[in-house]
């Protein structure tokens, strides 16, 4: 990334965004596709980042529009909401070791 800023010429921003939005949409989709995952889990991950591109796809397009916050919001609070719920399910799914009971 720090590379993309000496080239010169083009938009910087623009490009750091795309890579960051790139590496949030491929974290959910590691979640939905992990086997291990509970199915609704793996749903609400792989809606979320369907939101997410969705989101980012009308960012590019029509900036200021006041429906496309709202779908950033909903998927980030789809996300979270994923990782809290497979958290519990790990939580549940495995004992507590010695180590981490002190």
């Amino acid at each position: 990334m720090f590379s993309l800023v000496f080239m010169g010429g083009g938009d910087y921003l623009a490009t750091a965004e795309v890579f960051s939005a790139i590496s949030i949409i491929l974290l959910m989709n590691a979640v939905a596709s992990y086997v291990h995952c509970p199915s609704n889990i793996s749903r609400i991950s792989r809606a979320a980042a369907w939101l997410f591109t969705l989101f980012v796809l009308l960012n590019a397009r029509r900036h200021g529009t006041a429906y496309i916050p709202i779908l950033y919001l909903l998927s980030q609070l789809l996300w979270l909401y994923a990782l809290v719920k497979l958290h519990l399910v790990a939580k549940d799914k495995f004992n507590k070791t010695g180590q981490e009971s002190l």
